[in-house]
Parts: structure tokens; sequence; C-alpha cells
């Protein structure tokens, strides 16, 4: 969804190639500040990862780390210290709880920097 202002008053809202425009009044009526989050990890996400864990979801957590801040180590399938204060560093620079364990709100982040979105949403036709 895209909100684009053309002035004060209007305000045209895009959905894919669907295209509504709305008055400020009638939008701001109905913003409420709830919103529902459809995220879809890139590995089978089971818990937060945190130190002394390993697999896939390790790796893929190291390799998008990596990727944000050009690191050129290898990424490893192991939680260690060194991918703790990475994820320490990611949390800091995102004004996330800062506290080394990559949950939910860390990864949605991260996976949102990095491009690594794997969620699409299709619509159908009635």
């Amino acid at each position: 969804v895209v909100l684009n202002a053309d002035d004060e008053q209007a305000i045209k809202i895009q959905f894919n190639r669907s295209q509504l425009t709305v008055t400020k009044a009638w939008l701001l009526e109905r913003l409420t500040g709830e919103f529902t989050l459809l995220w879809q990890p890139n590995f089978e996400y089971e818990r937060a990862l945190a130190i002394g864990q390993r697999g896939a979801g390790v790796s893929e957590l190291a390799q998008m780390l990596n990727q944000l801040y050009a690191a050129g180590s290898y990424p490893s399938d192991v939680f260690d210290e060194e991918l703790r204060q990475k994820v320490r560093r990611f949390q800091q620079d995102n004004q996330l709880t800062v506290d080394g364990i990559a949950g939910a709100k860390t990864l949605v982040r991260l996976q949102s920097l990095t491009g690594k979105n794997s969620l699409q949403l299709r619509g159908t036709k009635s």
C-alpha cells in the first residue's frame, strides 16, 4: 500500500494496480493505528535464535547481517559470541531491544532491510 499526498486535502491510496483518492479527513477518521503484520521467515522458525544454537536459521541470520554490514566473513551455522555482537549492533542501530537474541522483531526488520522478504500475496479474481 502506498499513500501519496498531492496537496493538503487529497490523498491517493495505491494497492497493486488499484488506486483510490480520498480526503485527508476521511483517512484520519479511519486510521486506528492497529495493523496486522504478515511475516514468513526464510527458514524454519520455531523460536528466537540465541547463543549456542546451530542450524540453517543461524546461518541465514549470519548471512543477512554480513550482507547488511558488508562483512566478508563466512556465515557459520553456530550462534557464537561474534554473531551475538553483530545482532546486538543491528538491534542498537534499529532501535530494537538490545539483547543479542534474534527474535521475531529483529528478524522481520533484518529481512526487510536486506530484501529477504519471502512472503508474497497474490489476489484471486472473483
